[in-house]
């Protein structure tokens, strides 16, 4: 089965996030929609479904292939029959997993992996990188067979695919249902593609990546062309001191050939700053300033990309051994807003060193 298709465009360049999976580690659920949505039951069932299973060649995922695993996903949002590429009066629903998933007890490091592509009235008319109130998304878990949910992931950044992952440790020895769940809320402003997901899987053994934290969104629509954005944190290769030597951070979905670095600590926090959440706590590490490149002024987009090559040994420079935990976000500013409210960043990456 394929992981990770590379390299994974979605209207620019950017360097594929994927990474091999780590000796020892356990897979014990992997999603891809390959095979249809047999295992998994709409609630309540309605006469049109809002869930199917998406083909790359659907007009409705123009700009969002190659989907990370396959050429299929899943898309919440109505039927091409019905409202092609909208989610117009879908109203709010549920898709829930038939089966169990059983974590062994005493199983470490659990983590909760999927691919998530959004796109809804938060970013363009809330100004808001996640749920703002409408067009709500939500994973949840269940351990009592669906009496009670636990919300373990929100909406995020919504424009190109990102990577959730969700520590779910707290889980071991329990059999889990997962649940996703749109909730549109209102009849308004819903002429969106919806929620797109692929690549649903649940490991434990080796302490993979967790994300946190909340992203800023640029400045006024009428700066830009194309509209609002989030900036996207990304990471490829591993956090190892003896394998390929391979770990990437990087963020896309910048505004162009504006300032841009990786900010990283050993620490987590949630700090309001200069308009945006500063998601590390200090002391804090900036990597080097660069330029985010993309398209060249006048114009201002989305385009820009900045990344970072977390070597073996810029890690033992910095006194980060085997074991150790450390934090990275993307900082930079966004020249379409006034200051001193100005900060542009992404929501943030938790890391653990592998020897």
């Amino acid at each position: 089965m394929v992981f990770l298709r590379t390299p994974l465009a979605i209207s620019l360049t950017v360097l594929a996030a994927t990474t091999a999976p780590a000796l020892g580690q356990t897979t014990l659920f992997h999603e891809t929609f390959e095979n249809g949505l047999g295992n998994w039951t709409e609630s309540p069932p309605l006469s049109v479904s809002r869930w199917q299973r998406i083909s790359e060649s659907n007009g409705c995922a123009a700009g969002l292939t190659p989907f990370p695993s396959s050429n299929k996903a899943l898309r919440f949002g109505l039927p091409d029959t019905v409202a092609p590429c909208t989610f117009e009066n879908a109203g709010n629903s549920n898709l829930i997993l038939n089966t169990p998933i059983d974590i062994p007890a005493g199983a470490q490091h659990v983590r909760l992996h999927y691919w998530s592509f959004e796109e809804t009235e938060c970013v363009q008319n809330e100004m808001k990188a996640g749920n703002c109130g409408w067009d709500e998304r939500f994973v949840s878990v269940s351990s009592n067979g669906g009496a009670t949910w636990t919300d373990v992931a929100l909406g995020g950044e919504e424009g190109a695919w990102r990577q959730v992952s969700v520590d779910l440790s707290a889980y071991a020895g329990q059999s889990l249902l997962l649940r996703l769940r749109f909730a549109s809320v209102d009849w308004w402003l819903n002429e969106y593609r919806g929620w797109f997901l692929d690549e649903i899987k649940l490991e434990y053994g080796v302490p993979g990546p967790v994300t946190y934290c909340t992203a800023t969104v640029t400045g006024l629509a009428t700066s830009f062309a194309p509209p609002r954005c989030s900036p996207i944190l990304f990471h490829s290769g591993s956090p190892s001191l003896t394998g390929p030597d391979d770990l990437v951070i990087g963020a896309r979905q910048l505004v162009n050939q504006s300032p841009a670095r990786i900010l990283w600590s050993r620490a987590p926090a949630s700090t309001p700053f200069l308009g945006a959440t500063l998601c590390l706590a200090a002391p804090i590490v900036r990597t080097p300033l660069a330029s985010s490149g993309g398209n060249t002024a006048p114009v201002l987009d989305c385009s820009g990309m900045h990344q970072f090559h977390f070597s073996e040994s810029y890690l033992a420079a910095n006194f980060l051994t085997a074991g150790d935990t450390f934090y990275l976000q993307f900082s930079g500013r966004d020249p379409t807003k006034p200051g001193p409210e100005n900060r542009s960043a992404s929501a943030a990456l938790q890391l653990t060193v592998l020897p």
